[in-house]
């Protein structure tokens, strides 16, 4: 008897997040459809995680936005740290949400999240990274200082380069941080 497909979208949908292959697809939907790891709420009706992550997911896709200033997920068009921004100083550009976790971790708030890296075989190009608009806010609010927490590789080393020649004539330095970001510390 093939599985029903309600089953197998939803197999399909995990196996289609980054990072999940079929195994792991396949422990999460029985996960899912069994409820919790004691075995409780075994179908759709009586599972409290399934209906969560329905929830969350829902949620989380009508009420997030991008802060228009740094690129921080955020409940308004700018996030509570760039409504009460300081101008210059030091900026921090990370790579992603969890780079960003752990720069706020560390007390770093003035931030610029590229959310991914240059990589023209994935069609990542300037625009999707908003590197124009880093350059503006660079420029109208005179950062000195730049600092790039970027993990390791050639796609980092390519975004660092176009970075530095992307701002070559103003007058701030950028520094590209040698150490690997601290994810998952929030």
């Amino acid at each position: 008897m093939p599985l029903p497909a309600p089953y197998l979208r939803l197999l399909q949908a995990f196996d289609a997040l980054p990072g999940v292959g079929p195994q792991a697809a396949g422990r999460l939907t029985q996960f899912i459809l069994m409820g919790n790891q004691n075995g409780q709420g075994n179908n759709a009706h009586g599972n409290d995680a399934g209906s969560e992550l329905a929830q969350a997911i829902l949620a989380a896709g009508e009420t997030l936005v991008m802060c228009e200033r740094c690129y921080r997920y955020a409940m308004q068009s700018v996030c509570d740290d760039c409504a009460g921004h300081e101008q210059g100083g030091t900026l921090w550009v990370v790579e992603n949400t969890e780079a960003q976790l752990s720069a706020e971790n560390r007390g770093w708030r003035q931030l610029f999240v590229l959310h991914g890296l240059l990589s023209p075989v994935a069609g990542i190009g300037p625009a999707q990274l908003h590197l124009p608009q880093l350059r503006q806010r660079v420029a109208a609010e005179g950062v000195a200082e730049l600092k790039l927490l970027l993990s390791q590789g050639v796609e980092a080393d390519v975004t660092t380069q176009f970075i530095q020649d992307l701002l070559a004539d103003l007058p701030v330095t950028v520094e590209r941080l040698q150490e690997e970001p601290e994810y998952g510390t929030a």
